[in-house]
C-alpha cells in the first residue's frame, strides 16, 4: 500500500490533464482539460459521467415512466391499477400486470401518479399510493362531485424503501358504477424513481 502525508498529487495523460489528489482538507478528483467527461465504471459499464460542464448522469439509475392502457371505471373499494404502456423501465423493477414496483436496492424514492378520470358518484374519489399493502401518500380527488366532467389529480411524494419492498398505486370509489376513475392514454401516467 501507498501512504502519503499531507499535499499529494497524482497525474496521469500526456497532459497531466487527469489528477487525483489531496490538499491536506480535502480529496479531489480533477480533469483539467476542456470537454472532457470523468466516467465512472463498474465491471467495464459506465454508471456515472460528469461533463465539463458539471452535468451529472447515472444512466442505469432505478426509475420507470407508464401510461395508461385502457380505461378503468369505478370499483368500491381500492383498485390497483395495472395495464400500462412503458415509457421507460430502467431495470425492470415495474410490472405492468400487477402495477407494482419492486425496489431493487434500500434508498429513498420519488413516485408520482397522475390520474385523469370522469366521475358519477356522490361520494369520495380517491387517489393513492401504497408500500407493502398499506397506505403511505393519497389526495381526495372529489366529494359530491356533478357528473360526466373530467378531473386531473396529481399525488406526488418521496419515500424511503427498502430492498424488496414494493409500491403500487390505486384509485378508490365508495360505490361501482360506470363512470371512468382511471382515462386511457397519456391522460393518466405514473412514475419513480430512485433519488439516492
Amino acid at each position: 500500500s501507498l501512504r502519503f502525508r499531507d499535499s499529494v498529487y497524482i497525474h496521469m495523460g500526456n497532459s497531466n490533464d487527469f489528477d487525483i489528489y489531496h490538499d491536506g482538507s480535502h480529496n479531489y478528483i480533477s480533469g483539467t482539460t476542456a470537454g472532457q467527461d470523468i466516467v465512472i465504471k463498474t465491471a467495464g459499464t459506465e454508471r456515472m459521467r460528469i461533463n465539463s460542464s458539471g452535468n451529472v448522469t447515472t444512466p442505469n439509475q432505478p426509475g420507470f415512466f407508464v401510461y395508461k392502457n385502457g380505461s378503468v371505471t369505478e370499483a368500491n373499494g381500492a383498485t390497483v391499477l395495472t395495464g400500462w404502456h412503458i415509457g421507460h423501465n430502467v431495470g425492470s423493477h415495474f410490472v405492468s400486470s400487477s402495477g407494482r414496483f419492486t425496489v431493487p436496492l434500500a434508498g429513498t424514492y420519488l413516485l408520482s401518479m397522475n390520474i385523469m378520470g370522469s366521475y358519477l358518484l356522490a361520494g369520495d374519489i380517491q387517489y393513492r399510493i401504497y408500500k407493502n399493502g398499506s397506505l403511505v401518500a393519497g389526495s381526495n380527488a372529489q366529494s359530491n362531485y356533478s357528473a360526466n366532467k373530467w378531473k386531473q389529480t396529481c399525488v406526488t411524494a418521496t419515500l424511503t424503501a427498502s430492498a424488496n419492498d414494493y409500491f403500487d398505486f390505486r384509485a378508490y370509489s365508495g360505490a361501482t358504477t360506470s363512470a371512468t376513475i382511471c382515462y386511457n392514454s397519456t391522460y393518466s401516467h405514473i412514475s419513480g424513481y430512485l433519488l439516492g
